[in-house]
């Protein structure tokens, strides 16, 4: 049996071969001599890893490629170790230099791992580690410490970045913050004052008229007297909602109801306008006396229910009677009122713009109004979680459908509903 050491310097005299057919030579066959059919490689590539093969030749003649020219290599240091009768190692430290795309490149320090296989007379490669130190690193770093305190060292000049420019921003919000407290404020201020200016003649009028109430009186000053009273607690009414909407936190007050009893009142409130501006009562055919709850706010309901139904006996034909339905949609939780009455003339728009501010139909010519009833009501159905609808039937017929929630009796008292429709609903009789 030969001495270790003689097969040792065999397995240098190898390397030796391997390094110069390889690097200086470029040999493509010289070198594919010295593996053997089961070689495996790791290289410093990220892809660079040969289990079979397909892999080694595809990742071998990809290196003769790119740099085809000689490469003239210096060894730092090597050694040479049996494992077995026929099986040895060498691990060898490198200075390379190359050529690639007209540039010389200097690879200090390139490491080399080679396992070899004895067959007969010659030794074959079994597995090549080629390995190239990181620059990114210390000399004593096996780990990348130093790119790792170099990225905290950015990410902590990002987040302090980042921060300043949070602190603008906060401090941009505060200050409109601030602002906006101070335009409510300013607000409420205006509002005190002129709650205070307008209900101080109202006060006085509602005053008198209680005083000219006390005086003895004939039937007709006293039933003038009971319709300005009315006004004035309407107009009172009407200033509380204004009021409200212009408050702070904007909240309705919304309750469960009874639907037909806010119907009755609202058809007599309407009926009394009429007589008392000297203009003949409309005839109206109510949906009964039978409970029908809802969820609303007894004000906004009330200017809703008066302006549709002074919307319908100012437009409708005086010769038919408006007429009053209620339908309940259970599957979309909630209570439908119609008012139906038939035109005077023809309305000669699209009956949806009739929502919009400021429209109004081709029946309203000598009729007084600014075409603001019906857009005022459509917003009033919203902020109480309902919708209102309006449709010109083909027989003429003008309808006004109001959705509201459906009273909960388990309730006595809730938040309005929010008003998520975005479009409004389109009847379906299934619904009914």
């Amino acid at each position: 049996m030969m001495p270790i050491a003689s097969r040792e310097a065999e397995l240098q005299a190898a390397l030796i071969r391997y390094l110069d057919t390889y690097l200086r030579r470029r040999d493509r066959a010289g070198t594919l001599a010295l593996f053997s059919p089961t070689l495996m490689l790791v290289g410093t590539a990220g892809d660079e890893v040969a289990y079979d093969r397909a892999d080694l030749l595809r990742i071998f003649d990809r290196d003769l490629a790119t740099v085809p020219d000689p490469i003239e290599y210096r060894i730092r240091a090597s050694q040479a170790r049996m494992l077995s009768a026929s099986i040895g190692q060498t691990l060898t430290e490198l200075d390379l230099s190359l050529w690639i795309a007209g540039q010389q490149v200097r690879m200090r320090h390139f490491r080399l791992s080679l396992l070899w296989r004895r067959e007969g007379q010659d030794w074959r490669l079994e597995l090549i580690h080629g390995s190239q130190p990181s620059l990114a690193q210390g000399e004593e770093e096996s780990w990348p410490l130093k790119e790792l305190e170099d990225r905290a060292r950015v990410l902590e000049r990002r987040v302090a970045e980042k921060t300043a420019a949070l602190s603008v921003v906060k401090a941009a919000l505060e200050q409109a913050l601030a602002q906006e407290r101070q335009a409510r404020q300013a607000r409420d201020e205006f509002l005190d004052r002129i709650a205070h200016e307008y209900r101080t003649p109202l006060a006085i009028i509602k005053t008198q008229l209680k005083l000219l109430g006390l005086q003895p009186s004939a039937g007709a000053i006293a039933r003038h007297l009971d319709r300005l009273n009315a006004s004035a607690a309407r107009l009172d009414a009407i200033f509380d909602q204004a009021l409200r909407a212009g408050d702070a936190t904007g909240d309705t007050r919304c309750q469960r109801l009874d639907l037909s009893a806010f119907i009755a009142a609202a058809v007599e409130q309407v009926q009394q306008s009429r007589l008392a501006l000297a203009i003949p009562a409309c005839r109206i055919a109510g949906p009964g006396t039978s409970p029908c709850w809802v969820v609303a706010d007894p004000l906004l309901l009330t200017t809703i229910l008066t302006n549709l139904l002074d919307n319908a006996c100012k437009y409708g034909l005086v010769s038919a009677p408006i007429q009053i339905s209620l339908r309940a949609r259970k599957s979309q939780g909630a209570m439908r009122l119609v008012i139906r009455n038939r035109c005077n003339a023809a309305v000669a728009v699209d009956p949806a713009t009739l929502l919009e501010r400021g429209v109004r139909g081709a029946n309203s010519a000598d009729r007084p109004g600014h075409g603001l009833g019906l857009n005022l009501a459509s917003h009033l159905a919203r902020d109480l979680g309902g919708a209102l609808q309006v449709h010109l039937t083909p027989d003429d017929q003008f309808e006004a459908w109001l959705d509201l929630p459906a009273g909960d009796e388990a309730k006595s008292q809730a938040p309005c509903p929010p008003n998520n429709r975005q479009e409004v609903v389109r009847h379906n009789p299934d619904d009914e």
